[in-house]
């Protein structure tokens, strides 16, 4: 019939051969990249231990408070409280503290048991948290100021005075010491001085009475406040926010007792 065009398979072409119909090309769609199950989980809280030195001589006409030593019983408990913390997890990416003989020496036998755990942390040992531990009401704003400023997060450094202090009780023992600039997230702090400060700091970081026998250790975790920000989003998002704010900020904010730990704690 004419005007009616038969299928390409059915045509002759040239020389009365019959034309082959072009193959047929079909399109392969690529399968969707499988998408993340779920987001990177945020940073760990940030953790506090507040540590009493370990038990020392008495201060006698020879010496001063200052330069009180850690007695042989202070060296086994200080071994002792460093093995416990280490089995617990607790291991600080950074050391503040008083710069007294008894501190430094608690900070060294702690070291020497538990190399691993505390001898490569980053420690500053200052005159300032000495002195602040026998005033009243002063040693969780001072040690406050003191992290978030060696963290990193504080304006201004230690200043000259406190740079010097430093470097004094650095140099006058084998305690860890102070490597600058470090590259990995402090995410827990150990400080280490004396009562009554001390006690009174962790009361007032857990809002409740703590007491520190020597080398005696209370681990504060901080659970959120402090950041500025909304507490929306359940308690997935609180945890989250908490991780993520600074030391500066989660140090003005609200923290819980985990538990206190002395050197005759289970693990």
């Amino acid at each position: 019939m004419l005007g009616q065009r038969m299928p390409a398979a059915s045509r002759s072409g040239a020389g009365g051969r019959r034309a082959v119909a072009a193959p047929c090309r079909r399109r392969h769609r690529l399968a969707p990249a499988p998408r993340a199950s779920a987001e990177a989980p945020p940073p760990p809280p940030r953790r506090l231990i507040l540590l009493r030195h370990a038990a020392s001589e008495e201060a006698g006409r020879s010496r001063n408070d200052h330069d009180r030593p850690v007695s042989a019983r202070g060296r086994e408990e200080a071994r002792a409280v460093a093995a416990r913390l280490a089995a617990l997890g607790w291991r600080p990416d950074l050391i503040v503290g008083s710069n007294s003989r008894r501190t430094v020496q608690t900070l060294d036998a702690m070291a020497q048991a538990q190399a691993e755990a505390f001898g490569s942390a980053d420690a500053h040992l200052l005159g300032a948290l000495y002195t602040v531990a026998a005033t009243d009401g002063q040693t969780r704003q001072k040690l406050s100021e003191v992290i978030a400023q060696v963290a990193g997060e504080g304006a201004g450094g230690l200043g000259a005075e406190g740079a010097e202090e430093e470097e004094e009780a650095a140099s006058s023992a084998a305690a860890p010491a102070g490597g600058r600039g470090r590259a990995r997230r402090v995410t827990t702090v150990m400080a280490v001085g004396h009562n009554r400060g001390w006690e009174e700091a962790a009361s007032s970081f857990a809002r409740a009475s703590v007491r520190l026998q020597t080398a005696t250790a209370a681990l504060l975790e901080h659970v959120g406040g402090g950041g500025g920000g909304g507490s929306g989003g359940g308690e997935g998002a609180a945890a989250a926010a908490a991780a993520t704010t600074s030391w500066a900020e989660a140090l003005a904010g609200e923290w819980r007792l985990v538990r206190v730990v002395s050197p005759s704690s289970s693990p």
